[in-house]
């Protein structure tokens, strides 16, 4: 089973609602922590790069996807709008993932060691 940190990367007043749905996730999967984003941008680049041989990011957030590549770590490039899509193409990323289209096996696929992207 592989840990899984849930956060909405947003601090959880914002969204007191996503916040509940992420701690229902938690309470369903043993692997799973939910935690309150409230850090500066540069903590979180700074966690990516220390920690980027054994993370993985799925997300769609068009700032935390810049963040992970900057700090070398293997995101999932899942595509919301023509914006982030510019943004993985400039990245180099050809793999891209529709968040309309996103299954969980796509996901499974992509934490698997040697997995892809």
């Amino acid at each position: 089973i592989i840990p899984v940190i849930l956060a909405l990367m947003e601090p959880q007043h914002v969204d007191e609602e996503g916040y509940a749905l992420l701690r229902r996730w938690q309470k369903r999967h043993g692997n799973a922590v939910v935690v309150d984003f409230n850090y500066n941008p540069i903590m979180l680049y700074q966690f990516f790069k220390k920690h980027r041989r054994s993370l993985r990011y799925v997300g769609p957030q068009f700032h935390v996807q810049l963040v992970a590549h900057l700090a070398g770590l293997r995101l999932l490039p899942v595509v919301y709008d023509n914006k982030v899509a510019q943004l993985l193409n400039k990245l180099g990323y050809e793999y891209q993932l529709a968040i309309a289209d996103i299954s969980a096996k796509d996901i499974e696929a992509f934490v698997e060691p040697g997995g892809r992207p």
